[in-house]
């Protein structure tokens, strides 16, 4: 039946109707099949999985930059590793916590990487300040001037301690204070060379970390290996204490915070850093050589000797030539204390012949096999090896290095004993002049140079010079030594002298009375120890005063 044109009508605007929705409907489905293919190629070109991932790899790009401005190679944690360093940093005391991430793309979807350098939609966070590591944070990485800072704080702490030690004359205290002072000050006067070193080494360690590591899942492992990298030699330190807490890494860990240590010359807790290292794994060369040379530096001959013997009993291919070469000079050095003089030199050869010609320890060796040469009375070649160890020292470490005044106070004492005055006299002014830099004006070793400068002063007739430091060396040992020191005495005999020669004899019969008395009342072995490097014959100066 033929349709009316109403009816037509209607049929046309239902046509039309259908017609929109099916298009709305085609439009959706192909929206939906774009989003698909976007959120599939994401993944294929290596969009992060979830937002944990997202931030692990945020962590990673901040450790590769800290390492590039450092100049190393600037390795980047794995993501695992990475998320393991947020986690313990976001667990530190007064750490500000985080927002919540909104929820990311259902598992095995990508989320697309920001581009680098688009900030946040919220204010960015501030980087750390040296020695933090935060989440989400960089690891800013230390330059020299950061390194040179730290170690001054520590100068100066060791600076003020050293006073108190010195009001109480506590000669214990004041050996270990003047061993890390000299140490500082050495690490202070390289500078950049210092910072350079020591930041190859923190590189190595932190590889040394990972390669380690049987799982990047160890707390604490990404923390510790970022703070290297960093060369932060405080927080490193930290950190590396903590991984050392409970881990399989406990060992290496133990070791290398003690090695942080020692480079800020804190040298009681690096001794024991290396001791629980020896504890965990015993037969680690790298972990009884650092104990070895340290205990050697800080005189406890009987424990470097302890594990120098185990080290030497490794086998030969343990361990590298440098390191062997390192135990060699400390074990002479224990075989020069006992009096084995043969031995001793010959380690020193062996160790000289393993190290290659520019190595920073040379200068060292030379020192070391000068001096044991010298206490065999071979003075002519002793003379040569301390010369050539001040020309490579002063060469490769710095005129002004602590290492060349003890060398040039050593060669000027062998000079005077070889009543060679004249070139006694400008190596004491130097020795002097460094040592300064070091304990500043009023410490018991400014009054021994002085002392003995005042002496090849006197030898040469020349009083004038002679005589106010004497008497400064004289004040300096009375406040810090008390006036019944043996340095008391020999300074006092020497002033006794002096006065003797300028027709003041009844002055001079006062001071040598003095003089007679401590002697007589002293203990000669502690007098000793504190009054020069080497050894001194009491009983001839005892002989000397009474002659007087």
């Amino acid at each position: 039946m033929p349709m009316s044109g109403s009816s037509s009508m209607v049929i046309l605007i239902v046509a039309a109707a259908v017609a929109v929705v099916v298009l709305v409907v085609l439009f959706r489905l192909l929206r939906a099949g774009r989003g698909r293919e976007e959120e599939a190629g994401a993944a294929v070109t290596g969009g992060a999985a979830g937002p944990e991932a997202g931030a692990a790899a945020g962590v990673e790009e901040e450790v590769r930059e800290a390492g590039a401005e450092t100049g190393e190679a600037g390795e980047s944690l794995s993501p695992a590793a990475a998320a393991d360093g947020e986690a313990a940093a976001a667990a530190e005391p007064g750490a500000e916590p985080e927002e919540v991430p909104e929820p990311g793309p259902e598992p095995g979807a990508g989320a697309v990487p920001k581009a680098s350098g688009e900030p946040e939609p919220e204010a960015e966070q501030e980087a750390a300040a040296p020695g933090e590591a935060g989440a989400g944070t960089a690891v800013p990485a230390w330059e020299s001037g950061d390194y040179q800072a730290a170690l001054q704080r520590r100068k100066e702490h060791l600076q003020a301690e050293l006073a108190e030690v010195l009001a109480r004359r506590d000669s214990e205290g004041r050996s270990l204070l003047d061993i890390e002072l000299r140490a500082v000050t050495g690490r202070l006067v390289r500078g950049e060379q210092s910072f350079a070193e020591f930041r190859a080494w923190c590189s190595a360690a932190a590889d040394g970390l990972e390669e380690a590591a049987a799982s990047t899942d160890i707390p604490g492992l990404a923390r510790a290996v970022a703070l290297l990298r960093a060369a932060d030699l405080e927080a490193g330190e930290e950190a590396l204490v903590e991984l050392g807490r409970d881990s399989s890494l406990a060992a290496l860990a133990s070791h290398y915070a003690g090695r942080l240590a020692e480079e800020r010359a804190d040298f009681e807790p690096a001794l024991q850093r290396y001791q629980e290292a020896i504890g965990l794994e015993g037969d680690d060369p790298r972990f009884l050589r650092a104990a070895a040379g340290l205990a050697r530096e800080l005189g406890r001959f009987d424990e470097a000797r302890d594990w120098l013997e185990r080290f030497f009993e490794l086998p030969e291919d343990v361990g590298t030539s440098e390191l062997r070469a390192l135990a060699r000079h400390d074990l002479g050095v224990v075989y020069a204390r006992d009096g084995q003089y043969g031995e001793a030199v010959e380690l020193y050869r062996q160790a000289l012949a393993a190290l290659d010609e520019e190595h920073p320890q040379r200068g060292l060796l030379l020192h070391s096999l000068a001096e044991t040469r010298e206490k065999m009375g071979q003075y002519e070649e002793a003379g040569k090896l301390y010369i050539q160890a001040v020309q490579f020292n002063a060469a490769r470490l710095g005129k002004h290095h602590p290492a060349v005044g003890t060398t040039l106070y050593k060669l000027a004492g062998l000079y005077e004993e070889l009543e060679e005055d004249t070139k006694a006299e400008p190596l004491y002014r130097q020795s002097l002049a460094i040592s300064r830099g070091i304990f500043g004006n009023d410490h018991p070793e400014i009054g021994t140079i002085m002392n003995n400068l005042a002496e090849v002063y006197r030898l040469q007739g020349r009083y004038d010079e002679a005589e106010p430091l004497y008497r400064e060396s004289l004040a300096i040992a009375e406040k810090n030594l008390g006036p019944d020191h043996l340095n008391v005495a020999v300074t006092l005999n020497n002033l006794a002298e002096l006065c003797s020669a300028t027709g003041r004899d009844q002055e001079a019969a006062e001071l040598q009375e003095r003089a007679f008395v401590i002697f007589q009342q002293g203990s000669p072995v502690d007098g000793l120890m504190e009054l020069e490097r080497d050894e001194v014959d009491v009983e001839e100066l005892k002989g000397q005063t009474v002659a007087g």
